[in-house]
């Protein structure tokens, strides 16, 4: 009896032993945050009735300056962007019949890429996202995410993805191992092997050159060439691309970058 007593004892001393382990946490999924710096748009009251039909890009540029012109229009009518002024980069959004009015939004360049609105559910509200092309040539590609939030009375408020976000807070989570003839860049436990392309990479990776945005199925997400310093080159060598999910959180007006993926070029 005695033994079985011992017995007993020890099991209970096991299980509660074994109960009070801690289970190892779940590594969290990479990601990568920042805070936009709110931008209010100004009251805007037109003098004349603002134009209905978007002009075609090429078209607005030669206008004479003064001239106000719809540049783009969601698919659902719900808002449109006027280039007000285009040296200084004024525009006016029109939203559900609400104006405002924003500065440095230069948008038109040779390549007289149309700019896209789409109004989204994001946090359980509606909100506009509108993607603007800015820069453009030999090996910069670039272009910019603005989020409009609208506050009761029709005010709105706008959220620009900071290029720091991916240009520092992401570059710094890559890392990149460079041989003579080879080498690989990494995100997380995702790796790119550039071995076999004949280059001699001297630094790297970077990132900014050539940003992408696309809008599908009510998400946001993020294209951006990675470029590697190479030797006899003065400017980096696109090696692949880093694919990411955007998501704006509107409460503290924080952008967020995950779900990476890595392409090769």
């Amino acid at each position: 009896m005695k033994r079985l007593f011992c017995i007993l004892l020890a099991a209970a001393l096991l299980l509660t032993g074994c109960g009070s382990r801690e289970t190892a946490a779940q590594q969290e999924p990479l990601s990568v945050s920042m805070e936009a710096a709110p931008v209010m748009g100004r009251s805007y009251a037109p003098q004349s009735p603002l134009p209905r039909e978007v002009t075609p890009m090429a078209e607005g540029g030669q206008l004479e300056k003064g001239s106000i012109w719809r540049a783009a229009q969601s698919d659902d009518g719900q808002a449109a962007l006027y280039s007000l002024d285009s040296d200084a980069g004024t525009v006016l959004v029109e939203w559900d019949g609400d104006l405002a009015a924003f500065d440095g939004w230069s948008f038109q360049s040779p390549q007289c890429v149309q700019p896209l609105l789409e109004v989204l559910d994001i946090g359980g509200t509606e909100a506009l996202v509108i993607r603007l092309f800015i820069d453009g040539g030999t090996v910069v590609s670039a272009e910019a995410l603005h989020i409009l939030v609208k506050d009761s009375r029709g005010y709105m408020t706008d959220y620009t993805l900071p290029e720091s976000l991916y240009t520092e807070r992401l570059a710094e989570l890559m890392t990149a191992e460079i041989g003579k003839r080879n080498g690989s860049v990494s995100i997380g436990n995702l790796t790119l092997n550039l071995s076999g392309q004949g280059r001699k990479f001297t630094g790297g990776p970077c990132l900014g050159s050539i940003v992408c945005y696309k809008i599908s199925g009510g998400a946001i997400f993020l294209t951006l060439a990675i470029g590697m310093e190479t030797e006899g080159t003065a400017v980096p060598t696109y090696v692949g691309e880093l694919l990411a999910d955007v998501t704006f959180d509107r409460d503290t007006g924080t952008y967020t970058l995950s779900g990476f993926a890595l392409r090769e070029d």
